[in-house]
């Protein structure tokens, strides 16, 4: 039996050696404040390492530590195929931050009760809540009308207010079976204590026909597209409404570390619609609206029992048509709105921080917030892959 030729054993062992070797990743925060953003890795750019190695063996951790950190694989058009790996990126200010990917199948990653999650209940006016480390909202369903919840009433966007980073959303479901109304009492994590009524709640949209408000009902389908433990997507339908046949698709989105769901909206009417706008509710108008045209935010600084609330809605400054505050002697339809003309497509971002969750101090910090996510959705992490 002939020997391996020394030459061809060298690049044989060479080759494994190159791929043994972590990969490194660069991470660059071009921003003047500290960042904890979940960022991506492209699938291109991890081509080779997928080509030598399983992807339920990919590891990433940052440099100096031996801690596996979470990743999540996500398929941004749901074709079936991974389009990125994500993980939570922590970098000072202009500073850059160094990361290493290893294949491991025998250390597991890391695991956490702060993760981004989604749960749909039947039972609560078919509502939808969303979460990560930071904030909660929710949305209704079609019978949310039925429903004996005040907050059911329509497609408004519903905010749940919580001050501890684990995830809440499926406790407080489990818990309201036993005792109604549990999350509507404050008993050390938070509660649900905004109004939403009939309005938009915060980042609600709808039709503007001659100075009136045209809205759908709760969404008439929903499907998670991914649940976690970085990012939750999922899609809600809204059947036709309104005179102009309107038929809408929300893709909503939310982050660890982030205050701010983004909605990506798709809708078609059968004639042209008027302006389409995105509502913050301004409720008995106590509180101090803000509103920036020309930079692409309105916010609204509210109080809420005993606390503070404040509230915003970003959007693209060049698609804005106006934005204004309407106010009416009906409590539900008092509103700040940020109009669009119509259009086929739109992206926007709606967050919100509770003064008692301790993320900020008072008005002026909030507003320092909302332009950070700005200069964040500007200016977003760099992400170099060295040796791939």
């Amino acid at each position: 039996m002939e020997s391996v030729p020394k030459y061809l054993l060298l690049l044989i062992l060479l080759g494994f050696k190159i791929h043994a070797q972590p990969l490194k990743v660069v991470v660059k925060n071009p921003l003047g404040f500290d960042r904890n953003d979940v960022t991506a890795i492209s699938r291109e750019q991890l081509e080779f390492w997928l080509k030598a190695h399983d992807k339920r063996n990919f590891r990433i951790k940052m440099e100096g530590t031996e801690a596996y950190l979470p990743v999540q694989w996500t398929d941004y058009d749901q074709d079936g195929k991974y389009d990125a790996v994500l993980f939570q990126a922590n970098v000072p200010a202009n500073a850059t931050v160094n990361y290493y990917i290893v294949p491991d199948s025998l250390k597991r990653k890391s695991q956490s009760q702060r993760a981004a999650y989604a749960q749909f209940s039947p039972e609560r006016g078919e509502g939808l809540a969303w979460e990560n480390d930071k904030v909660a909202f929710c949305i209704y369903g079609k019978s949310g009308k039925k429903s004996s919840n005040a907050a059911a009433f329509s497609s408004g966007v519903d905010l749940w207010l919580k001050k501890v980073e684990y995830s809440i959303i499926e406790n407080w479901y489990a818990k309201s079976k036993k005792q109604p109304g549990y999350y509507h009492e404050d008993h050390g994590e938070g509660y649900d204590g905004y109004d939403l009524g009939d309005g938009r709640g915060v980042g609600g949209s709808g039709l503007f026909v001659k100075d009136s408000l045209h809205i759908p009902d709760g969404f008439s389908s929903y499907k998670i597209w991914e649940n976690g433990p970085l990012r939750v997507t999922f899609e809600v339908k809204y059947k036709r409404w309104s005179r102009f046949w309107v038929e809408e698709t929300k893709i909503i989105s939310l982050d660890m570390g982030s205050n701010f769901s983004k909605f990506e909206v798709y809708f078609t009417a059968n004639t042209k619609a008027p302006d389409y706008s995105v509502g913050i509710s301004l409720h008995d108008n106590k509180g101090k609206a803000r509103l920036e045209k020309e930079v692409g935010w309105a916010r609204y600084w509210e109080p809420i029992d005993d606390s503070y609330l404040g509230e915003a809605i970003i959007m693209e400054p060049k698609i804005i048509a106006d934005m204004v505050t309407y106010t009416d002697a009906e409590h539900d339809r008092n509103h700040l709105f940020v109009v669009t003309k119509p259009r086929d497509q739109l992206t926007y971002y709606t967050g919100f921080s509770w003064l008692k969750s301790g993320q900020v101090k008072n008005v002026e910090g909030w507003d320092i917030l909302v332009q950070q996510q700005i200069l964040k959705l500007n200016n977003p992490l760099e992400v170099s892959v060295l040796g791939n």
